[in-house]
């Protein structure tokens, strides 16, 4: 699965090559908790993104669902 986030600033860059680096989740919390409030609402926002946008790859390629669910209409 490829994402794409656009407009991102380098420092958006920075933070989620960093939030990509953490293996487990317990890296990740005890950098966050260490973060500034400033910091840590970009965090926030950045993850909401990557959030955003699996959601949307994932809804692009229904067409399976639907060749199934056609199957089963009466």
């Amino acid at each position: 699965m490829k994402l794409k986030i656009e407009n991102l600033t380098q420092a958006h860059c920075d933070m989620l090559d960093e939030i990509w680096s953490f293996v487990t989740q317990d890296e990740f919390l005890s950098w966050y908790e260490n973060l500034d409030d400033q910091a840590q609402t970009q965090a926030d926002t950045l993850m909401r993104l990557l959030a955003y946008e699996t959601m949307e790859v994932n809804i692009k390629n229904f067409d399976q669902a639907k060749q199934l669910l056609k199957k089963f209409q009466l």
